[in-house]
C-alpha cells in the first residue's frame, strides 16, 4: 500500500466520511467481531505482512503498526479507527486513518503512531469501515467489522530496537531519493536498501553519512521500475536498528532527455525528447526565463515531440518534459526539473502582405515583427515540384525585397522567416502565392453568311481554362481554348475573355485559383 495513495485518500474521503458518520462510534455499536464485511477487511499484521497477528509490539517515540487489508472490491477506501476500550467513544480513541485499495486483492499497510502519552501496554480495538465511492461520488458504508489485540510498548533506548522512521521516496532526475528521520547519537551510518515491490529479498544500495538523511539511488536511474526503500542506522559496533520492512513504495520512471527546442514553422515551438519507454505518455511544461512557475502544456502526449502553439512574440522561454508510465499499483512518474533549460527566444512568423510586379521582378513585402535581428526571404514553385529555395537575407529594418530572379511566366510561394539573438523565428508554411496570367488579346468578327461572332486569341502560358463574358452575362465560364462562338444582338457588342488557372501544391494540399486582366473586344452586328 503506497504512502502516497493514503494521504490522496485522506484527503479526498475525509469530508464525505464525516458527513456520513462521526468520528467515533458509540458503545451501542459493538457487536461480537467479525473477520470480515461485504467489503473486505483490516486486521494488524507481522512486520512482514504475511499474517495476521493478535500482538503487536511497539519500541520508542515513533514506530508503525502495521495492517493487513483484503479487499474485494477495486476502487476501495478503508477507513480504521483505534480505541483503548471496548467502549469505544471520542475519548478513548488513540489513532485512526485511511487506506486506498486501487484494485481488489490483499495489501499491507503501515501508519506510523507517536507513543508518546498515547499507546500503552495493553488491549486495543480497531474498527474498520469500507467507503466504496461510485462514480457519481455518492459514498456506501459497509457495517463495522472490530477486531481485539493487544499492544505491548516497550520504550527502550537499547540501539538495536530502534527504528529508522522513514519519510518518502521522491523521484529525481538521478533516481529516487529516500528521506529519513534521524536515530540517536549513537548511529555512525546509514545503510539504505531497495527490493523489488513484488519481491521479498533486499539489496543493499548504498551508504549514508550520520549526519545524512536521504540518499539518491542512481543505479536505478536509466531504468523504469517498481521499488521499495527502507534504512537501518549502524553504530560504531556494528550493530544495526530494526528496519520497516513495508519501506517505501516507489513507482519510478526515468527522466526524458531533451534533444532540441527550436522555433519551427507556423509560430509553434517545436520540443523533441528520447523516449523513455513504449507505454509513456508524456507531460510537457513552460516558464519563461527569468521566474519559477511552470506551466502545464499538455498531460498526455503519446509522442515524443510537441509544437507549443501559444507562446508570445519576444518573450524567452525554456522547456521540461516529464514521462508517465502506468502500471497495476499505480502511475510512475519520472522528475523533470532536472531537465529543463535549452531556452529560446520566440519570434512570430512575418505575414507576407503583398506581392506585386516591379520593374526589374517581384516586390515581396511583409510586417515587421519586433525583436528580430534580420528576414530571411524563401521562394518555391507553386505546385510544389521545389522546397524552399532562400532567395535573400535582408536588415531587421527592412520589410519588403524584389526578387530579381523571378521568371515572369512561373507561379511562386513566397514566406519570410525571422531570425533572432538566440535562433530562428518562425515562418508560414503557407506562405503567399503568386502567380501572373497575361490579358489575353482577342479579336472577334462576324461568321460569314450568318450574325454569330467568332471570338478567338493566342493561348495564355499558365492558363488552362478561359471564362469569355459579353454585356449581358457569362457565354462561356470555363472554355478550353479559343476560337469560340457567340451569339450577339444586332449592332455594338463587347465581349471579354479572361485567362484562368487552378493550381493544387503537393506539399500541403492546398488549391489556388488565379483569374487573369480581362481582354476586351468590340463587335459590330448589322
Amino acid at each position: 500500500m503506497k504512502r502516497t495513495k493514503r494521504i490522496l485518500a485522506m484527503a479526498l474521503v475525509v469530508v464525505m466520511l464525516m458527513s456520513v458518520m462521526g468520528v467515533a462510534v458509540s458503545a451501542v455499536d459493538y457487536y461480537v467481531p467479525t473477520t470480515s464485511t461485504n467489503y473486505g477487511y483490516m486486521a494488524p499484521t507481522d512486520a512482514k505482512g504475511t499474517k495476521t497477528v493478535s500482538t503487536v509490539k511497539l519500541y520508542g517515540a515513533y514506530d508503525y503498526i502495521d495492517f493487513y487489508i483484503s479487499s474485494r472490491y477495486a476502487d476501495t477506501y478503508f477507513f480504521y479507527e483505534i480505541y483503548s476500550s471496548k467502549n469505544y467513544g471520542e475519548d478513548t480513541m488513540v489513532d485512526g486513518g485511511y487506506f486506498y485499495c486501487g484494485a481488489k486483492g490483499t495489501y499491507s499497510g503501515s501508519a506510523l503512531v507517536k507513543l508518546s502519552g498515547t499507546y500503552k501496554t495493553g488491549t486495543y480495538y480497531m474498527v474498520t469501515y469500507v467507503a466504496k465511492i461510485s462514480s457519481s461520488g455518492n459514498v456506501s458504508l459497509s457495517e463495522p467489522s472490530l477486531r481485539e489485540y493487544k499492544v505491548v510498548v516497550n520504550r527502550t533506548t537499547n540501539f538495536k530496537n530502534q527504528m529508522v522512521i522513514t519519510k518518502g521516496v521522491t523521484n529525481t532526475v538521478n533516481g529516487p531519493q529516500i528521506k529519513w528521520q534521524g536515530v540517536s547519537s549513537a548511529a555512525t551510518k546509514y545503510y539504505i536498501y531497495r527490493r523489488p515491490m513484488s519481491g521479498t529479498s533486499w539489496t543493499k544500495v548504498g551508504t549514508a553519512k550520520a549526519t545524512a538523511r536521504s540518499f539518491v539511488d542512481t543505479s536505478v536511474k536509466n531504468k523504469n521500475g517498481k521499488y521499495v526503500y527502507t534504512v537501518k542506522a549502524v553504530n560504531k559496533s556494528n550493530t544495526a536498528t530494526r528496519y520497516h520492512y513495508m519501506g517505501e513504495d516507489c513507482l519510478f520512471a526515468k527522466a526524458p532527455t531533451l534533444k532540441s527546442v527550436a522555433t519551427g514553422a507556423d509560430n509553434k515551438i517545436k520540443i523533441q525528447w528520447n523516449s523513455t519507454s513504449g507505454s509513456a505518455y508524456y507531460e510537457v511544461y513552460r516558464r519563461e526565463v527569468g521566474t519559477n512557475s511552470w506551466t502545464k502544456l499538455t498531460g498526455n502526449c503519446k509522442t515524443t515531440s510537441f509544437n507549443d502553439a501559444k507562446a508570445v512574440n519576444g518573450k524567452t522561454y525554456e522547456y521540461t518534459v516529464r514521462a508517465n508510465i502506468k502500471t497495476a499499483d499505480g502511475v510512475a512518474r519520472s522528475s523533470y526539473y532536472g531537465n529543463a533549460g535549452k531556452a529560446v527566444k520566440y519570434l512570430q512568423a512575418p505575414v507576407v502582405n503583398d506581392i506585386v510586379a516591379a520593374e526589374n521582378g517581384l516586390n515581396i513585402s511583409w510586417k515587421a515583427v519586433n525583436g528580430v535581428t534580420a528576414y530571411t526571404v524563401y521562394r518555391r514553385a507553386i505546385d510544389g515540384s521545389t522546397g524552399w529555395t532562400t532567395i535573400q537575407k535582408v536588415s531587421a529594418d527592412t520589410t519588403s525585397y524584389v526578387d530579381a530572379t523571378a521568371a515572369e511566366d512561373a507561379g511562386y510561394i513566397y514566406t519570410v522567416r525571422a531570425e533572432g539573438p538566440k535562433g530562428r523565428g518562425s515562418y508560414s508554411t503557407a506562405g503567399k502565392e503568386y502567380l501572373v496570367l497575361a490579358t489575353p488579346v482577342v479579336s472577334g468578327q462576324v461568321s460569314p453568311g450568318s450574325t454569330e461572332v467568332l471570338l478567338s486569341w493566342a493561348d495564355v502560358p499558365n492558363a488552362q481554362t478561359y471564362e469569355v463574358r459579353s454585356e449581358w452575362g457569362t457565354e462561356y465560364e470555363d472554355a478550353p481554348s479559343s476560337p469560340v462562338i457567340v451569339n450577339p444582338y444586332y449592332g455594338r457588342n463587347i465581349f471579354m475573355v479572361y485567362a484562368k488557372a487552378t493550381i493544387t501544391d503537393s506539399m500541403t494540399g492546398n488549391t489556388y485559383n488565379f483569374i487573369s486582366e480581362p481582354g476586351f473586344v468590340t463587335v459590330e452586328v448589322e
